[in-house]
């Protein structure tokens, strides 16, 4: 007795069909609502140690403990990590940043970098 081939349906094609759909919707909805980053937000443990124009090309040192540990390049109105000499060095690997909201952290120095926009410049928090 031979085994009946199962085959896709017309339900299994809509299914397919309407996920395809929803993924181009969502796709579309994030990108469409990215807006272009104004500053940049540095801080080391917690604390804010530097804000910085990203339409200013710059390099930024980032001291921990007496020493460079992270160096930060903004350029093309983008921020990166181009140096860090922690082991796993992920923030290097992370690339550019340029919208609100994105951001670089290097968790083994507790640097996290944060882009902003013309809404967040000086607002740490919304009392209601």
């Amino acid at each position: 007795m031979e085994a009946k081939r199962k085959r896709f349906g017309r339900n299994d094609l809509l299914l397919v069909a309407g996920l395809l759909l929803l993924g181009v919707a969502l796709t579309l909805a994030l990108g469409v609502n990215r807006r272009d980053g104004r500053e940049v937000v540095v801080r080391v443990d917690g604390e804010i140690v530097a804000r910085l124009s990203l339409s200013e090309e710059r390099e930024l040192p980032i001291e921990i403990d007496g020493r460079i540990a992270n160096r930060l390049q903004i350029a093309d109105g983008a921020v990166r990590m181009i140096e860090a000499d922690c082991p796993d060095k992920l923030c290097v690997r992370k690339g550019a940043v340029r919208y609100v909201g994105d951001g670089i952290v290097c968790l083994p120095h507790r640097v996290v970098v944060e882009v902003a926009g013309e809404d967040e410049l000086g607002l740490d928090a919304v009392a209601g």
